[in-house]
């Protein structure tokens, strides 16, 4: 069975927990992909918005967690939508009933992944959003 690689994408991966950030970047980098890893949803819009100006951003995708401190990842995405960001926006959630996924696809997001994080699903999914 071939594995699905991620080279040459760049992924903005933004959680608050430390273990997460390891291991979901250790995921996207096994499978070739260049991660910036950030904390919370206010460091991901700064990254945004201060390479995308006058630039297009160099972000293929945004893979977040909802629940985060200072800024959570439903927020954030409506921001980044309200100034016009178009990129792919993977949201990453401990919630896995339909209502969680709806209220994800409402703030904007293009799909989302339940918790715990299965890496090849995630991998696959990073890989349809991004190359679509």
């Amino acid at each position: 069975m071939e594995l699905t690689r991620l080279d040459g994408l760049h992924v903005l991966f933004v959680d608050d927990r430390r273990d997460a950030r390891f291991v979901v970047e250790h995921i996207l980098r096994d499978a070739g992909a260049l991660v910036t890893a950030l904390e919370n949803g206010q460091q991901a819009i700064e990254a945004v918005t201060s390479t995308a100006t006058p630039a297009p951003a160099p972000f293929d995708i945004v893979v977040m967690d909802v629940n985060m401190p200072v800024l959570d990842g439903l927020t954030t995405t409506r921001k980044l939508r309200h100034n016009g960001y178009q990129i792919p926006i993977l949201a990453l959630t401990a919630g896995a009933m339909e209502e969680d996924r709806r209220e994800c696809l409402a703030a904007g997001c293009n799909e989302y992944l339940s918790k715990p994080i299965d890496g090849m699903r995630l991998v696959e999914t990073v890989h349809r959003l991004a190359r679509v």
